[in-house]
């Protein structure tokens, strides 16, 4: 019955788990005026993907591992034009539910003793208890750069907007020195 029980769990887990999903966020606000100089960081998307499991799919726990960033630095004007430069690397950290879990389990000695004391009869039980902890095997990262490249935005189209990965950045002003812009999703 125990074992039934236990292959039960284990099937409902196993098909209970989603599929591993890629997520991004910003280090910036969004839909707030922002203000940057030559060379500032414009935006920063972070993109990670859920733990894969033995199965493939998502970790039940919600862990994730990242799988890669992307830049956009300004770069000032060229004539009519805002000019940014796009930078970004991807990560392969090859880390699963598996290598990145550690093992953890209790061990229990028990120790009987007895005999007698100036002609009295004892006995007792001492139990110790020990937790064991083996760490996770851990993954190996590996970074890879991908090259850069140079974006311009004309000033003097009616929208005047960047798109990177799911985030329009809506340029306000621009000058030589200076930008102010807005962030919001895409998808808005």
């Amino acid at each position: 019955m125990k074992n039934i029980i236990i292959t039960l769990c284990i099937t409902l887990l196993i098909s209970g788990c989603a599929a591993v999903k890629e997520h991004k966020d910003i280090t910036q606000k969004i839909d707030t005026p922002i203000l940057a100089g030559i060379g500032d960081l414009i935006i920063q998307v972070n993109k990670e993907k859920n733990l894969p499991n033995a199965f493939g799919k998502s970790d039940i726990f919600g862990r994730t591992t990242p799988t890669g960033k992307i830049f956009v630095y300004y770069q000032g004007t060229e004539g009519n034009n805002a000019v940014f430069i796009r930078k970004s690397i991807s990560i392969e950290t090859g880390a699963t539910t598996m290598n990145s879990t550690p093992l953890v389990f209790n061990t229990s000695d028990t120790s009987s003793h007895s005999g007698t004391i100036n002609g009295q009869y004892y006995s007792g039980n001492s139990t110790t208890t020990k937790t064991n902890i083996i760490p996770a095997a851990g993954s190996t990262t590996q970074t890879m750069d991908n090259s850069a490249f140079k974006i311009t935005v004309n000033l003097k189209d009616k929208e005047k907007f960047l798109l990177v990965e799911g985030y329009k950045i809506e340029i306000i002003k621009a000058s030589k020195s200076s930008i102010e812009y807005v962030i919001s999703y895409l998808d808005q």
